[in-house]
């Protein structure tokens, strides 16, 4: 009989693996298979090597002021610790609104800014930024996933928000679409979980 394994970091959402079932189709099988499910918990101390913190404010995700207040705590950041720090935006537009208010700043810190911008290349930021001393690095989904910063190559991470995708994304109206025929709740049941994962893998560029 053939015998498939799928192992990673993020495909529970909820202790379950529901979503991830749903998104293989596996849940649509039409014969009986049996499904071993196991969730191993984290070999690291997050409580012991992670400091968490949520910013709270009434102030529009969307919003100039949002920005500008996000890029004034990236800067008081940057400016008390001699740390190297990522800062995962979700768009190109978020990058180059943070670039334009922090430049200028970062020059009379002497202190390197990099950004992930249209046309620049990924693996050249990772090198200047894995080569630098006590720089912002920062990306755009592409930093998401699949880049390494293991030890002191990274110590900071701030995602500037929820990673949900784009809701005019054709694919993803369609996907609402066809759960809301089913009567489904497109948000919840693919939207949330999505950016679950997503966040999961952002924060795993940290640990």
């Amino acid at each position: 009989s053939n015998i498939g394994a799928f192992c990673s970091a993020t495909i529970s959402i909820d202790n379950n693996f529901e979503y991830f079932k749903t998104s293989l189709g596996l849940d649509r099988l039409s014969y009986d298979r049996d499904f071993s499910e196991h969730i191993f918990q984290t070999p690291f101390f997050l409580e012991e090597q992670v400091s968490f913190y949520s910013y709270k404010s009434d102030l529009h995700i969307n919003s100039d002021d949002y920005i500008f207040n996000i890029s004034e705590q990236i800067f008081e950041l940057a400016s008390f610790f001699n740390k190297k720090m990522l800062v995962l935006c979700t768009s190109y537009k978020q990058a180059s609104q943070l670039k334009h208010r922090l430049s200028s700043k970062f020059k009379n810190i002497n202190k390197r800014l990099l950004v992930h911008e249209k046309g620049r290349s990924r693996n050249s930021l990772i090198r200047a930024f894995k080569e630098s001393k006590n720089s912002v690095l920062i990306g755009t989904m592409a930093f998401w996933e699949g880049v390494d910063f293991p030890g002191d190559e990274l110590s900071i991470l701030m995602m500037i928000r929820i990673p949900f995708s784009n809701p005019s994304d054709p694919y993803l109206k369609y996907l609402n679409d066809q759960l809301n025929i089913q009567g489904k709740n497109g948000f919840n049941e693919y939207q949330v979980p999505e950016a679950c994962i997503k966040m999961k893998q952002g924060f795993g560029r940290l640990i």
